[in-house]
């Protein structure tokens, strides 16, 4: 309730003048590493493209560096991979994960798609920024020494709060979002003892896994209560 409260009042003209800086330039991070991860791992990106392109859906948003709209969820999840194809983009140390290649794709194919300003680009981006750091700080180091990968688990909570925040949704919405999210969070670090190119489909996945909770809870369906602090959560 509070988390969703929050992020549903949240605003641009709450944020001090350092922190709008900042979400600037984590924008720039996230699309200059991106360029660096389509050239590195371009032959895991290709795949993606391919499969991706093959599916179809409706052309919302765009695919980075591929001259290719695919739907907001799909560009998603194609744009945060590229930006984690060199592990280059930026990191929280205690969180022990990357908020910004899930949180920013999410929002920008959301904001593609409907045509939205600046302003809320960046009010989303710092509602995804609190909520990853927030969340992964609270189950982190355990999370991640029981193989879990932060950046695809507490990542598809913070991409769903962000794209929340995107189609301004209500708090009750936001609460539906989170119950989304976190049903869907998924991401294991095994990927990274060998084929480390695919550790990409995790970020991928949870940017376009919170793009999904927060379409789906915007038709005003019910996703569970306690997510987070139930006995199943």
């Amino acid at each position: 309730d509070e988390l969703a409260s929050y992020t549903e009042k949240l605003n641009y003209e709450s944020l001090s003048d350092d922190v709008i800086k900042s979400a600037k330039l984590f924008i720039l991070d996230f699309v200059l590493s991106a360029m660096a991860g389509y050239k590195i791992n371009k032959n895991f990106g290709d795949a993606l493209v391919n499969v991706y392109s093959e599916l179809g859906g409706n052309e919302q948003s765009s695919v980075m560096f591929y001259n290719k709209k695919l739907s907001a969820v799909d560009a998603a999840f194609l744009n945060g991979a590229f930006g984690h194809g060199a592990d280059i983009d930026d990191g929280h140390r205690s969180a022990q994960g990357h908020p910004g290649v899930v949180t920013i794709p999410a929002v920008l194919a959301l904001a593609e798609a409907y045509g939205l300003k600046g302003k809320d680009i960046i009010t989303a981006v710092v509602a995804g920024y609190e909520f990853f750091i927030r969340f992964g700080q609270t189950v982190n180091p355990y999370h991640v020494e029981k193989g879990f990968h932060t950046t695809g688990t507490m990542g598809t909570v913070a991409a769903g709060a962000a794209a929340a925040k995107v189609l301004g949704l209500s708090t009750e919405q936001i609460k539906n979002t989170l119950g989304f999210s976190c049903m869907q969070a998924s991401g294991l670090l095994e990927v990274v003892e060998s084929n480390q190119m695919a550790k990409v489909v995790n970020p991928g996945k949870a940017a376009a896994n919170g793009v999904f909770a927060a379409l789906l809870a915007k038709t005003d369906v019910k996703s569970p209560v306690n997510v987070i602090e139930g006995r199943k959560g």
